[in-house]
C-alpha cells in the first residue's frame, strides 16, 4: 500500500492545469481550509458526508439502470435523444419537458454528459471509481432547485470528505446538494 501523499502534494494536484484542467481547487485555495468549512456546515446541518454521497450515489446508479433498460429495449438512439441539450435553461416557471433527462424518485430530473476519458483521483487511490466519466445536473422539478457536479464526487465526498474547492466550476456545495436531494439532519431520520 503506497503513502497517502502529503497536503502540498494534493494541492498541486489540485491546481488548475494538473489532474484537471480547471482544478479541484483554486490557485490559492487551501486544501485544509476547504475540507474545514464543509466539515462546519455539515455539522451545523446535520448531515454527514456518506448521507450525500449515498444520495448522489442512488441518483447516478439509477440514471445507469435507465440507460441500461432502453439499451436492453434497443432503443439506443432515444438514449443520445435524451441527453441532448445538456443542462438546459432552466428559469423559475419554466422547467424542461419531464421527457428528456431522466427522472428519479419522482422529482429529480437527471442530465448526464458522459466524456470519452475519464478523470483521476488526486489522491491516486488504487480502486475504480465509479462514474470518473460523466457529469450531471439534478433538478428539483418540486422546488426549481439545481445543483451541478462530476460523477466522481461521490468518491470524494464518501472518501475524502472533499466537495471540491470553492474556486473550482465542478465542486458540489454541500448545503446546495442537502436541498436539491432533500436531505434531513440525521437525528430527524429516527
Amino acid at each position: 500500500m503506497s503513502e497517502a501523499p502529503s497536503i502540498s502534494e494534493l494541492e498541486r494536484r489540485m491546481r488548475p492545469g494538473a489532474y484537471s484542467q480547471k482544478g479541484f481547487l483554486g490557485r490559492t485555495e487551501s486544501l485544509e481550509a476547504v475540507v474545514a468549512q464543509d466539515e462546519q456546515t455539515l455539522k451545523v446541518l446535520g448531515v454527514s458526508h456518506d448521507q450525500i454521497a449515498a444520495a448522489l450515489e442512488r441518483v447516478l446508479q439509477s440514471v445507469d439502470d435507465q440507460s441500461d433498460q432502453l439499451y436492453s429495449e434497443g432503443k439506443h438512439d432515444e438514449v443520445f435523444k435524451r441527453e441532448e441539450g445538456l443542462f438546459p435553461h432552466i428559469r423559475a416557471g419554466h422547467l424542461p419537458n419531464p421527457d428528456v433527462g431522466y427522472l428519479v424518485g419522482g422529482n429529480l430530473q437527471v442530465f448526464v454528459e458522459r466524456w470519452r476519458g475519464f478523470q483521476n483521483c488526486p489522491w491516486q487511490c488504487a480502486e475504480p471509481i465509479r462514474w470518473a466519466y460523466l457529469d450531471f445536473l439534478l433538478l428539483n422539478r418540486e422546488s426549481g432547485k439545481c445543483l451541478t457536479g462530476p460523477g466522481m464526487i461521490v468518491h470524494l465526498i464518501r472518501a475524502h470528505h472533499f466537495f471540491e474547492g470553492r474556486k473550482s466550476p465542478y465542486r458540489v456545495d454541500p448545503e446546495e446538494a442537502i436541498q436539491v436531494l432533500e436531505l434531513a439532519p440525521e437525528a430527524d431520520r429516527g
